[in-house]
């Protein structure tokens, strides 16, 4: 991963973030502990900065801290999956990795959709078995992918994102003992208001709850509970009910999508998404030949009724040398002089007296900066990237409970965003393309704020290197 430098622009490539080393990424695909690594796979164009024909990226890490990019675990090829190796989960069975996916074959116009298997022993060479289910059952549309398998008692069970015949979006549960014949259980997103189709589900649990992870596709993203056309949602049930709730946003911001979940070798849930979506146009750092990136890894956890999601504590090792504050009144602009840089962590409590907002600017040059609004006046949290830099933004907007009191725990990259609200349980996402020398922090008072408490720290690049090659995992 070389890392250009650009004066008039900036160094976009993310230090904490997982990034293509060239083409596009897209969504996190295989997300598996194996062998004593962390396994990250991705949808991955590595000819070009378009969504052409997808191979599956491979990243391997023991800590999520020091990664290893090998060469593509999945390439298109196959009658089965000659225009792309889509999106898709992993488990290990036997002391063996197993992938589905989805083999998408496309005809003129017409779109044929298989999903499929791979195996491999070592973790890095995959060998193809082909399809395990052929198409979709009657009464859905070949907008049939995203495997998510997991295994029980009774055998295997399958989630798919699908469409209706209607053309609108649900997500399948399929059943299998034996890995080959699958018999569909039904639908688990009844109703007609999923979009014309929902991608990337993911089935997990948290405590005593089920949650359904789910992208509904055309919404129209003016507001709750769809903050963008293309959005990342949850609904949960208690794992004794057949029904979910109304879903949740899962992330407020511009740039998240397809998220997966990790089951950890402690039982956590550790969470990644595209930061990116479907109908981004061309991203700044197109110029040099790479685009889109993944969240960093969030740890899942459920409480009180909420989602929360934290950056893992693995991301403190990259901390430098921190600063502390306390009970500090602001009026008007603050700053400090050590409060600053294009990659940092920022947690924040603040606190308003008289219920006036107050205005988070980062990134801020010359020419650039985004501003994240807090109004407890109307509980929201705004999220403003339409001067940001070198790509088109936009304004988000997120709920917040209500209050006068706010907790913010911020992660910012060279190109990325990443803001946890309220204890984690609102979350917003967006890539950014500010000017090198855009690195300002400042707090702007409206009224009366007080910083109940200030900590800061810059953060270390990552190590990433390319794996050499016959590299084995244990080399």
């Amino acid at each position: 991963m070389s890392n250009k430098h650009h004066a008039a622009t900036g160094n976009w490539r993310p230090a904490f973030h997982l990034s293509p080393p060239q083409g596009l990424l897209n969504d996190p695909n295989g997300l598996v502990y194996f062998a004593g690594r962390y396994h990250v796979f991705f949808q991955w164009n590595p000819n070009a900065c378009t969504h052409g024909a997808k191979s599956w990226g491979h990243a391997s890490s023991p800590d999520l801290l020091d990664w290893t990019l090998h060469p593509p675990a999945l390439q298109p090829g196959e009658r089965y999956d000659s225009h792309g190796c889509y999106s898709g989960s992993a488990w290990v069975m036997d002391e063996r990795l197993w992938l589905i996916y989805t083999g998408n074959v496309r005809d003129g116009e017409i779109r044929h959709s298989y999903q499929c298997l791979a195996v491999t022993d070592d973790g890095i060479h995959f060998t193809k078995l082909g399809p395990t289910l052929e198409q979709p059952p009657a009464g859905y549309t070949s907008h049939f992918r995203d495997p998510r398998l997991w295994r029980e008692r009774d055998g295997f069970h399958l989630v798919l994102g699908a469409q209706r015949n209607n053309g609108s979006g649900t997500v399948l549960h399929f059943h299998s003992p034996t890995l080959e014949k699958w018999t569909l259980r039904g639908e688990l997103l009844p109703g007609s208001n999923n979009g014309y189709m929902c991608e990337c589900p993911d089935l997990l649990t948290l405590q005593d709850r089920q949650l359904l992870l789910f992208c509904p596709q055309g919404q129209a993203g003016t507001g709750w509970p769809w903050p963008n056309a293309n959005a990342s949602c949850y609904t949960s049930r208690p794992q004794d009910s057949a029904v979910f709730d109304l879903p949740q946003a899962l992330d407020y911001g511009p740039d998240f999508y397809a998220p997966q979940t990790l089951h950890g070798p402690h039982g956590e849930h550790i969470l990644w998404g595209w930061m990116g979506r479907p109908e981004q146009p061309d991203t700044p750092s197109v110029a040099d030949g790479w685009s889109h990136c993944l969240s960093a890894p969030r740890l899942l956890s459920w409480h009180d009724g909420e989602l929360s999601q934290q950056p893992h504590p693995a991301l403190q090792a990259l901390r430098g040398e921190g600063l502390l504050l306390t009970n500090q009144a602001i009026h008007g602009n603050w700053q400090h002089a050590a409060v600053h840089g294009e990659c940092a962590e920022l947690q924040l409590s603040l606190h308003s007296e008289d219920a006036s907002a107050c205005h988070l600017v980062l990134r801020q040059g010359q020419h650039c900066h985004t501003r994240l609004s807090w109004l407890p006046a109307t509980a929201e949290l705004v999220l403003d990237t339409r001067h940001s830099g070198s790509a088109q933004g936009r304004i988000s907007r997120a709920p917040l409970p209500a209050g006068n009191r706010l907790q913010l725990h911020l992660l910012l990259d060279r190109s990325t965003l990443e803001v946890f609200a309220a204890d984690g349980t609102v979350v917003m996402s967006a890539c950014i393309f500010p000017d090198a020398d855009a690195q300002g922090i400042s707090l702007q008072a409206e009224g009366d704020i007080h910083i109940e408490q200030l900590a800061f720290w810059p953060l270390n690049a990552m190590p990433v290197r390319m794996a050499a090659s016959g590299e084995s995992l244990t080399a």
